[in-house]
């Protein structure tokens, strides 16, 4: 099931049985959830910070052990996660 069917299933646009009634639910919360940043995860000086939702790795490998965060990513660009670079 994709985000706009959940979507519609919730507002009551299709008609739809109990079990895609909660998948529905279960969708739409996850993608809210994705909508309140998150600090990405500090994993340490030699290791890229990772999103917190998802794991992908964020900041950037400069080929000899140092990594920078890449501040302008507003989202994670695996998941959609935002994200608060703020100290």
């Amino acid at each position: 099931m994709d985000i706009k069917k959940a979507i519609e299933i919730i507002q009551g646009n299709i008609n739809a049985k109990k079990n895609d009634e909660l998948q529905a639910i279960e969708i739409a919360v996850r993608e809210m959830k994705k909508s309140i940043a998150m600090k990405p995860i500090n994993n340490g000086n030699w290791v890229s910070k990772t999103c917190p939702t998802c794991g992908e790795g964020l900041s950037e490998h400069h080929g000899d052990g140092y990594y920078s965060d890449n501040i302008c990513l507003e989202s994670c660009p695996n998941c959609r996660q935002l994200l608060d670079w703020d100290d």
